[in-house]
């Protein structure tokens, strides 16, 4: 049962439990407009990681992502034209031209993507106070540098070169793998293929070769197989 309290004075009557849901949401309501005043108070600046040099990004490229409000007229935002001037910019295109028909059948709550642009500036002196310019500006949410997509490990092996024979590696990320791990030789794993090429550069001096049953036509290991000294075919039941 609900106490309920009369405040004849105003006359209103409430219940206990309307009060303090009504306070509750009155706290929150002031914590939200107290927390997104000091978002807004506080001021974006950009520096480049260390470690980073000209040879990690693409210095003629600016990525910049707006907020949609700038597309509206009498916010006193700037407009992409404002934006370009500021620093000097040759082009000013969106980072996914053909967002727009996708977009379309996204549903709601996903990340607008139409509203990231890529700059292309030709003077390319003091990046980082181009995008610190940038920053400052109310309706740009970020603004970084275009940041060149590298393999993280690349073996001495031209085939595996990011441009090279064996593009699969790139598919199945093999060279993010081999930042975390290039393999062990203390490790036996097991393939099963249509066959292995026993001479391959690759797989000649990596191969696992079973020394307890050598080829000499009997089972030395005693495991049902017929010198199986470097794996065993069961579509043709021989070595």
């Amino acid at each position: 049962m609900f106490r309920r309290v009369s405040l004849s004075s105003f006359g209103i009557i409430f219940n206990i439990s309307s009060v303090k849901i009504l306070s509750q949401l009155l706290v929150a309501i002031l914590y939200l407009g107290l927390f997104s005043d000091f978002s807004r108070g506080q001021s974006k600046t950009f520096t480049l990681p260390a470690g980073i040099t000209e040879k990690d990004y693409d210095p003629h490229t600016i990525v910049v992502k707006l907020t949609r409000s700038y597309q509206k007229r009498g916010t006193g935002q700037p407009g992409i034209g404002e934006l370009s001037a500021m620093i000097n910019a040759s082009k000013f295109k969106k980072a996914i031209p053909d967002l727009t028909r996708y977009q379309r059948k996204s549903s709601r709550g996903h990340t607008d993507l139409s509203t990231i642009y890529k700059i292309i500036i030709e003077d390319t002196e003091n990046l980082e106070a181009k995008i610190n310019r940038l920053l400052a500006q109310p309706n740009v949410v970020y603004a970084e540098p275009y940041y060149l997509p590298r393999p993280l490990f690349i073996p001495d092996d031209p085939a595996a070169a990011v441009n090279g024979s064996q593009t699969y590696l790139s598919i199945i990320r093999a060279y993010e793998g081999w930042e975390f791990e290039k393999g062990d030789s203390t490790v036996v794993i097991g393939i099963l293929d249509t066959g292995v090429d026993l001479n391959h550069e690759d797989l000649t001096d990596n191969i696992f070769y079973n020394p307890d049953d050598p080829i000499n036509g009997i089972d030395d290991d005693g495991d049902g197989y017929v010198d199986n000294y470097h794996g065993w075919d069961f579509a043709n039941n021989d070595h």
